[in-house]
């Protein structure tokens, strides 16, 4: 069963952005696409593609993605690759939960419905850490008596 697919609506918004300058949305077309995005929605309906058309071979050009100044790229590709490569691709959510600049909530997402057990030790200390700042006492609010 496919871990995160895309719905209805979201395959209308890539075929419609698609349309003119990718008449056939492949595979081989998204993968070049990624290498040399002609704006960020090529690369972020090229990223969501993907989870319909992608099988391993885009995993390199999605793990590339990391990087990507729009944030929305970043975080699709890593649930992408999660939805497409599953546990295999443990060691790259580690990695990207490990790495500054993403949102950790993705890198986390996909280890819990991807990742296998070499996740664990990176994980515990995310949690701990989260855990301690959760807990943490916050000043009332002035108004409070």
């Amino acid at each position: 069963m496919p871990l995160f697919p895309n719905s209805d609506l979201v395959r209308g918004n890539i075929a419609h952005h698609f349309k003119k300058h990718l008449p056939v949305i492949t595979e081989v077309a998204l993968i070049e696409l990624l290498s040399a995005p002609r704006s960020k929605w090529d690369a972020y309906y090229a990223v969501l593609a993907l989870r319909d058309v992608g099988t391993t071979q885009a995993v390199p050009a999605l793990r590339g993605m990391l990087t990507y100044p729009m944030q929305d790229v970043k975080d699709c590709a890593v649930l992408t690759i999660a939805h497409i490569a599953g546990e295999a691709e443990t060691p790259f959510y580690v990695h990207a939960l490990e790495s500054k600049g993403t949102r950790k909530g993705y890198p986390m997402w996909a280890i819990e419905v991807a990742a296998d057990e070499r996740a664990i030790p990176s994980v515990i200390p995310f949690v701990t850490v989260a855990l301690k700042k959760a807990l943490r006492p916050t000043p009332g609010d002035p108004g409070d008596v």
